[in-house]
């Protein structure tokens, strides 16, 4: 009998990786009665690296993934250490968790389609429809995300999601200038939840909030009583936060007076060697590299022709939230401390 094949692209910079990933996907596929076919540039199905998915523009990452479902591995940089069977045991939980939900593998999943026709089985949602109804840690307040998340015609219920967004970028900033700081707990909905760590400066974040946070640019809603998975990964703080800055540009800029258009800023001495830690866009750091020789103005940043004002206004919240840069107003000091 005839094994279902499914091409999968995968973005993953280093050959001993794709390796790991390759033999990962192996076991995951015989678990599921499925042979997935990795380098397939015709792929179905896009595997990202997140520590390269981090480093790209939406745009770049959007244009790749060219509205294909998408899995994300990560740790692969950090896992490098660890013996060869440990990495692929790390990488195939997590892409048995995030393919089982996809809809072409549960489609061709012989092993899938006959648990879903077992008496007394109900079957799960498809992991790219949304969702209200996945297993999840704490059912209720998941289901009330997805569904805030879902309603993009709901006038209040929008007004909500804003409101929630608000308060995690703003405890997000504050914790980040408060070492002492309760951790912040977020979710974006079932499976995809994020734990903000002052402390210890670090993020421990599921792999599809990573997707939510870094490809698709979304704020998450504060959560009292969700918790990253067990394939979740840890990421630097301050990584963390400058891509929260960047998904919460439509939000007021963090403490910005109403004129912050004209008014000069300036980075501090810090802020490019940050951001190059953060991000490779070259948009954005070109916009930090010229705030840090400022002072100068959005405005004029603007009007110079070389800089979006969408990716100005991103880069600005993320500087803001990391206290990288601030707006110098008369007789002040020329930037942040």
């Amino acid at each position: 009998m005839s094994v279902a094949r499914v091409g999968v692209q995968h973005l993953i910079l280093h050959a001993s990786d794709v390796e790991i990933v390759r033999t990962a996907l192996g076991g995951v596929g015989a678990s599921l009665g499925l042979s997935f076919e990795l380098d397939r540039s015709d792929g179905e199905i896009v595997l990202l690296d997140a520590d390269v998915m981090t480093h790209m523009s939406p745009q770049l990452v959007a244009a790749f993934k060219e509205g294909r479902p998408t899995v994300l591995v990560c740790g692969l940089r950090a896992g490098r250490g660890l013996s060869p069977a440990a990495r692929v045991a790390q990488v195939r939980q997590q892409l048995r968790r995030q393919l089982s939900r996809v809809s072409v593998v549960r489609e061709r999943s012989p092993r899938r389609a006959a648990a879903r026709r077992a008496p007394g089985v109900v079957d799960l949602p498809r992991a790219d429809q949304g969702s209200t109804a996945r297993r999840t840690s704490h059912p209720g307040h998941e289901a009330h995300v997805d569904a805030l998340r879902g309603a993009s015609g709901a006038g209040p219920l929008v007004d909500r999601l804003a409101q929630g967004e608000g308060q995690v970028l703003q405890r997000a900033a504050q914790g980040w200038r408060h070492l002492d700081a309760p951790p912040l707990l977020a979710t974006y909905g079932s499976d995809a939840h994020l734990r903000f760590d002052f402390r210890t400066r670090q993020a421990l974040c599921d792999p599809k909030a990573m997707q939510f946070l870094c490809a698709q640019h979304e704020v998450p809603q504060p959560a009292a009583h969700v918790w990253p998975g067990a394939d979740a990964c840890v990421h630097p703080l301050d990584l963390a936060i400058w891509h929260l800055g960047i998904a919460g540009a439509g939000h007021p800029l963090d403490g910005a007076p109403d004129d912050w258009w004209n008014l000069p800023w300036r980075a501090c001495a810090v802020a490019v060697t940050t951001a190059e830690r953060c991000t490779r866009v070259p948009s954005h750091l070109d916009i930090v590299r010229r705030l840090a020789a400022g002072p100068v103005t959005p405005a004029s940043l603007r009007c110079q022709g070389q800089v979006s004002a969408t990716d100005l206004r991103r880069v600005l919240q993320a500087c803001l939230m990391l206290g990288l840069a601030t707006w110098v107003t008369p007789g002040a000091a020329a930037g942040p401390a």
